[in-house]
């Protein structure tokens, strides 16, 4: 689809979502009795959406073809933006996220009848009452298609039968309120190989009873930045509470002041300021929309002593991969204000309008999902900057490109954006900058700054360089117009905050403040640190990175105003290392390796779900450039070293049990996930879980063949232990798994070929032969 048509499409139907966690489930097919009407009705349902709180899962996703990216003026430009590694996925979630950008697409095959499946009961309330959903088809759509409910887990019944699919968008209105827990659409024929949804909405029964009054709200203190709620309700018809919270004045009910929606009876507050009072005002929200009595409580915190490395700790959201939906953002910033943070930069590189279509202005629907992302992180004390990125073919001599330029930062400050990024990374002509290109961005930038300062005299302004990595002195004996760039920097208001991504290419293993201050000297300013970790984009994007925060300097605040982590397009599985990360700069006493373990206990809860957590994430340590997080220090490695080198000692030896537990946890890890409690971390995670349990179980088919002298016993276990192999190494991530490819190398990868768990097998095999 042409994306002036869709975001029109878009536009006509999108209405405002929120954030939420639920639960999944497994299902059977019955089919049962039909509920549902036929045809196109207009959406009289005055309910609000609910699909963005909802768990998607879907049959089947594409990459983004090539004439579904936008090209820009510049035709080297438009080569660097063709390879796959640079489109996204139309991932399930983008169905949801109330973006006209975004949609869900099927994979193009043409016997597959796709579907999608929405759990939209939660902890809370599992089963909740539905009574219609709308459908904004993209260019292919189904023309025959089916909608299923199932009640409690088990079942699948049929609501709702189409027959005369014809694509734009579809509303259906339930004759009575049909409860679920979960929805399923599934199509029956198509008009296409491939089929789009830009938008699914979901409506709860607005007609359904108001939840009954909060009773014994209870503000209890749980540290200097934290506060625990704790309340009573007695009713089934509560879906979700909104949590307002305020200082010196009681919260209103109004977005300025909500800072959470909880499925539980239970919130903590995190990231508060110690030795300040709170208050705070908790209101039930049924499925369908009515609002119940809230209640309100206020608390204290501890005094205590809150330490800070830096005055700006943030992430960047700057990958080259499938951009995060709306509502992860909305989970990131609340996860981000509870673990040290104040900063959060948009500038996702996949979004057109922030690189591609830098000069045309945000659909509607989408300045409608920015100006919530602010309004909540001012309420929960995270600044959201708006990061611009014009570079591919701006003419910096062009008087209609500036105007164009501070047209689309005027729009993102009536969005409510007051921090904002010009960046210039990555552009046509970025190895031969110096100090000609340097001085018509300098120039720029100020009258940039100018402007936003004459909007608003706090606004605050970041600039991303085209020369954003080394040093001056590393930079002088290889390319000495590189130095002139950077020195030509010097020009910029000192009031504008750069961007550095450290002394090593894209990458940097370790950051010294001697580096650091090498550059602040420079530009007579403390600089902002860019850092690329634990982001997996371009050819990593199968690797999940979950190791600690490391290499950082602990006195790197004498030159260094902030720090930017760039996280992975999987932003569940990001906040391991952006736990730890949020621990080194908020703690004096930083330890990496225990803080990793601190932020597995932080993230799951229970035991069952901490176990299973700690079974994948430890094979998920790994990365290519950090010579610390490297193979040597992974359970497994260490257990399968142990085990060959005490080989021969007996079987059932302490080493060959303590590999057999780790073989039995990886085999189960798919489903031990679910246990965590926290599902978005949990699909996050399970891919590479799948393929753990493919290799833990060849694993104990392993040592079960080191110990057998059966010989037909043998070669069965040869021939499983085979087929267990073939069928992980189709699995594309990477577990317990450092090799690296030659572009790995190039961004500074060491050259390694370490598979511990293939290896483990490898070797297995080859030690018992058949006789």
């Amino acid at each position: 689809m042409k994306l002036a048509s869709a975001r029109k499409l878009a536009e006509k139907n999108l209405k405002m979502k929120s954030s939420g966690l639920l639960a999944g489930g497994m299902f059977m097919l019955a089919l049962l009795s039909l509920t549902g009407v036929n045809g196109r009705t207009e959406n009289q349902n005055p309910a609000p959406n609910r699909s963005g709180l909802c768990r998607a899962v879907v049959s089947s996703v594409r990459l983004a073809r090539l004439e579904e990216i936008p090209r820009t003026k510049n035709v080297t430009a438009n080569v660097k933006l063709s390879p796959p590694n640079l489109r996204p996925r139309w991932v399930a979630r983008y169905a949801i996220d109330g973006s006209p950008l975004t949609r869900w697409a099927s994979a193009e095959t043409p016997d597959e009848m796709p579907w999608i499946e929405l759990t939209v009961g939660n902890r809370l309330r599992p089963r909740v009452m539905v009574r219609g959903l709308t459908i904004a088809w993209g260019t292919a759509w189904a023309t025959k298609y089916r909608v299923m409910a199932s009640s409690d887990g088990s079942f699948l019944k049929l609501v709702h039968q189409h027959d005369r699919g014809g694509g734009g968008t579809e509303t259906i209105t339930f004759d009575t309120p049909v409860p679920a827990r979960m929805l399923r659409i599934e199509v029956q024929a198509k008009s296409s190989s491939s089929i789009e949804i830009i938008d699914l909405q979901v409506f709860g029964d607005p007609e359904e009873a108001a939840p009954a009054p909060i009773k014994n709200l209870k503000a209890s203190v749980s540290g200097s930045d934290r506060l625990r709620l704790t309340w009573e309700q007695a009713d089934e018809v509560t879906a979700f509470y909104r949590v307002y919270r305020a200082e010196g004045a009681p919260p209103k009910a109004i977005p300025e002041f909500e800072v959470a929606l909880v499925d539980a009876r239970e919130y903590e507050a995190r990231g508060l300021t110690a030795d300040r009072e709170y208050q705070f005002l908790v209101v039930p929200e049924s499925y369908g929309g009515r609002v119940g009595l809230g209640a309100a409580t206020k608390a204290r915190t501890t005094a205590g002593d809150q330490f800070f490395r830096f005055p700006l700790r943030g992430v960047v959201e700057g990958f080259y991969n499938d951009p995060w939906p709306h509502q992860e953002r909305l989970r990131m910033i609340e996860f981000l204000a509870g673990h040290g943070y104040n900063y959060y930069i948009y500038a996702p590189k996949l979004d057109p309008y922030h690189r591609q279509l830098w000069r045309e202005p945000y659909p509607a629907a989408e300045l409608k999902n920015f100006h919530e992302l602010v309004t909540r992180g001012n309420a929960i004390g995270v600044t959201l900057n708006y990061g611009l990125s014009p570079g591919l073919d701006i003419n910096l001599s062009s008087a209609s490109d500036l105007k164009l330029l501070r047209k689309k930062l005027r729009a993102m400050y009536e969005a409510g954006f007051r921090a904002f990024t010009l960046c210039l990374d990555d552009i046509p002509g970025d190895e031969s900058a110096g100090r000609s290109m340097a001085e018509g961005q300098v120039k720029m930038v100020n009258e940039v700054f100018a402007f936003l300062r004459g909007l608003d005299p706090n606004n605050q302004l970041v600039f991303v360089p085209t020369v954003y990595s080394h040093t001056p002195s590393w930079w002088r004996p290889v390319r000495k117009g590189a130095v002139d760039y950077l020195t030509a920097l010097t020009g910029i208001d000192p009031a504008v905050g750069i961007m550095w991504t450290g002394p090593q290419e894209v990458f940097s293993q370790t950051i010294s403040l001697g580096e650091a201050g090498e550059l602040a000297r420079l530009w007579n300013r403390k600089i902002l640190i860019w850092d690329n970790y634990p982001v997996n984009d371009l050819n990593l994007r199968f690797n999940i990175f979950t190791g600690p925060y490391l290499g950082r300097a602990p006195d790197l605040s004498v030159a260094v105003n902030g720090i930017m982590l760039n996280p992975m397009f999987l932003p569940h599985a990001s906040k391991i290392a952006l736990y730890t990360a949020g621990v080194y700069m908020t703690r004096r006493d930083y330890d990496p390796w225990a803080t990793y373990e601190e932020a597995l206990n932080d993230l799951a809860p229970t035991e069952d779900g901490r176990a299973a957590l700690k079974a994948v994430s430890d094979c998920l340590t790994p990365h290519p450039v950090f010579a610390e997080l490297n193979i040597e220090r992974t359970p497994i490695y260490l257990a399968v070293a142990d085990f060959w080198r005490t080989r021969g000692t007996g079987s059932n030896s302490p080493e060959e049990q303590r590999l057999r537990v780790l073989f039995t946890a990886y085999s189960t890890a798919p489903r031990d996930l679910g246990r965590l409690g926290d599902v978005g971390l949990a699909d996050d995670l399970l891919p590479p879980a799948a393929k753990l349990a493919l290799y833990g179980q060849a694993g104990l088919k392993c040592l079960e063949l080191l110990s057998t002298r059966d010989p037909d016993r043998l070669t069965g276990l040869r021939a499983e232990v085979l087929r267990l192999q073939a069928q992980a190494r189709l699995n594309p991530w990477f577990v317990a798994d450092e090799r690296t490819t030659l572009s790995t190398r190039y961004l500074g990868g060491r050259i390694l070929e370490r598979n511990v768990l293939d290896d483990f097998i490898t070797r297995s095999l080859a030690t018992v032969r058949p006789q």
